[in-house]
């Protein structure tokens, strides 16, 4: 070609140079990481306040991961859980004590516990007050 292109088709040089791109990344996987290492050791209170903040705005993720990783250590079965969804199914009572709960106060309730085997999944899991919650321990 007089311009110095290629004579594949758009798609087909974007796969390959999608290809190739994932096989530098995979080849400088080390130099990427010490890089990262040593900008998370220069800026360790940036990190962790931005550790902080994504907690907060993301609690329920931060839960999910917690009990899912729990639950799969053990062998116990996971499967997809929603706290909103959990709420919404248990119209907002307490699966412990019947009182309704604040939505913006809740805790997710394994009927039973991941450390008795119970699975980390909808069919498993109530909405309790922090309070009930706490107190019902692994019982």
């Amino acid at each position: 070609m007089a311009s110095g292109g290629y004579w594949q088709c758009h798609p087909c040089t974007l796969v390959q140079s999608r290809k190739d791109g994932r096989i530098s990344y995979r080849r400088h996987r080390g130099q990427r990481l010490a890089k990262q290492r040593a900008y998370r050791e220069g800026h360790l209170e940036t990190e962790l306040e931005r550790t902080r903040i994504w907690k907060q705005r993301n609690r329920d993720r931060v839960y999910e991961v917690k009990d899912r990783r729990r639950a799969l250590k053990r062998g116990n079965r996971v499967g997809p859980v929603s706290r909103m969804k959990a709420y919404e199914r248990d119209e907002g009572a307490c699966g412990i004590c019947d009182d309704p709960v604040d939505v913006d106060d809740f805790h997710i309730d394994h009927i039973v516990p991941i450390s008795k085997g119970g699975a980390h999944a909808m069919d498993n899991i109530q909405v309790a007050h922090p309070l009930c919650n706490l107190r019902k321990g692994t019982n």
